[in-house]
């Protein structure tokens, strides 16, 4: 979903982090599933925005995030064509290591050699829009 401490994030205690991740996919599928000459394509583009800061949890590290993501998404069926953009659902990620992971500062962090580790992680999407069953 986004850097987590110690999973995607190796980093001591008290850091701020951002992050910027993008994607592209295309697809192309046909109208019924069997008919090859109507088909129904769907570009997307996805990125979002991570603001993370890694921090102590009852001695392990541990992380809390605010994720803003950006859609861009273009369908068309034949002539017909339809495009949205913007803002998705912001969201909130809280992340903490249940073992293998403790929480360094930077100083320990330096000379820390990593270990198996397990960590465990909440989201919570906030859905910002409202659903039109024409779009």
């Amino acid at each position: 979903m986004a850097g987590s401490a110690r999973d995607y994030l190796n980093a001591p205690i008290d850091s701020w982090f951002a992050f910027y991740n993008s994607g592209y996919a295309a697809s192309m599928t046909p109208e019924d599933g069997l008919d090859v000459t109507a088909p129904i394509r769907t570009n997307v583009v996805s990125q979002s925005l991570v603001l993370t800061r890694t921090m102590d949890f009852w001695g392990r590290t541990g992380g809390i995030s605010i994720v803003v993501p950006y859609l861009n998404v273009e369908s068309s069926l034949g002539s017909n064509r339809s495009a949205v953009s913007g803002v998705s659902d912001v969201s909130f990620l809280w992340q903490m290591n249940i073992f293998g992971g403790p929480a360094l500062t930077r100083e320990e962090f330096a000379s820390f050699v990593l270990q198996t580790f397990a960590s465990f992680h909440l989201y919570m999407g906030t859905p910002l829009g409202e659903y039109q069953s024409s779009r």
